[in-house]
């Protein structure tokens, strides 16, 4: 068994009560025993370095799932070590930083949300400048989002009436309110930490439209996107690593998992058809996810939704891997809307949470050969 600093955490006082809290709710959801599921617990939190959190977020304690299912999952862990080796810490500014990611998609001719402006409280008189072309330029339905941003804060979707500006979450500012929440950003925690908090900007994009089948599915105006991650190979080559499609529950507007600790949903898509088979994610209330057969608010069943344009959304995500060389790694959202994907962001640093396509064995090969 593995004793390394990693799997340490699960030695605190505090992990042995999520732990077992844990394991209750996984015995009363999967029907099964105490015993067989801590032996798979075990099996892999200790020996494929699977954390507590990975363990219960993506259901991979059911014990419907085959071990050859199973070993095609990769832990953070392995992640980590990997991406490491592919992406150099100096290249991936190209991606995170997503004003110059924008830049980059807009001049290689890869479609991205319309750009509107790119606002820094340091810019000498932004900010009455700024008031006014929010209340006079800019369209009734835009976003705000931090350009080092994390997993969905600081984002904003508003909507102007007149010279107010109202919030996904009903809150209404003026103008100068706006200004005031966007230059607090550098509070805000940065995607890697290699960034400082007071280096975020504001980046301004026309609102995406989703495509209606998928509207349909989640129930409402929001923007579920498509993770697809890439790897170039030492030929050059762009392959597909593995797939999902973040699914909106509740009353969230963004699709981010967190370790279920937002309530949102994932589905494994068919790599070949776009056809959502496994998906996953915790009953209200939990962080603990099983598998579910229906949308909890719509009912639309899963087993009968396709990705819409998904031989365009893979296209999109292959040509994206070859423009962003030098990097070699990147898990790519892409939103789907009436008339084709869009490219939303890069991940320089990906979460596995379905099962990969390639051998992991091949992939780690891969680092070896730069």
């Amino acid at each position: 068994m593995r004793t390394d600093l990693w799997n340490a955490n699960l030695f605190r006082p505090g992990e042995y009560f999520n732990l077992a809290a844990g394991m209750r709710s996984s015995v009363r959801m999967f029907r099964s025993n105490t015993i067989t599921l801590f032996r798979r617990f075990c099996r892999l939190y200790f020996r494929d370095g699977f954390t507590r959190k990975e363990i219960f977020a993506e259901a991979i304690l059911d014990p419907r799932l085959d071990r050859s299912y199973l070993d095609r999952f990769m832990s953070l862990r392995t992640v980590y070590a990997l991406v490491n080796r592919l992406n150099r810490v100096s290249d991936r500014i190209l991606v995170d930083d997503k004003s110059r990611f924008q830049e980059t998609c807009e001049r290689k001719g890869l479609p991205v949300p319309g750009f509107l402006g790119l606002f820094s409280r340091d810019q000498p008189g932004s900010g009455e400048g700024w008031e006014a072309r929010l209340r006079e330029e800019f369209p009734e339905r835009f976003i705000a989002k931090p350009t080092l941003g994390l997993k969905g804060a600081g984002f904003y979707s508003l909507r102007r009436e007149g010279d107010r500006f109202q919030d996904q979450e009903g809150n209404v500012y003026t103008a100068g309110d706006l200004i005031g929440e966007f230059s607090r950003y550098t509070e805000l925690p940065t995607i890697q930490p290699e960034y400082r908090s007071e280096e975020h900007r504001v980046l301004f994009q026309r609102r995406v439209e989703v495509h209606g089948k998928i509207r349909t599915l989640v129930g409402k105006e929001v923007v579920p996107c498509v993770r697809v991650c890439t790897a170039i190979t030492p030929g050059g080559e762009s392959r597909i690593l593995f797939s999902f499609f973040k699914v909106i529950t509740g009353n969230n507007i963004v699709d981010t998992f967190a370790d279920a600790t937002f309530g949102n949903f994932i589905a494994e898509p068919d790599l070949e058809t776009g056809q959502l088979g496994r998906v996953y994610g915790p009953p209200p209330g939990s962080v603990v996810s099983r598998t579910h057969l229906r949308h909890p608010e719509t009912g639309v069943l899963f087993s009968r939704f396709k990705v819409p344009y998904w031989k365009e959304v893979l296209a999109l995500a292959r040509e994206a891997a070859l423009a962003f060389r030098p990097l070699r790694t990147i898990g790519w959202d892409i939103a789907v809307t009436p008339t084709g994907p869009l490219l939303i962001e890069g991940n320089t640093i990906w979460d596995p949470l379905v099962p990969l396509r390639i051998p992991i064995g091949e992939l780690e090969s891969w680092s070896s050969e730069r």
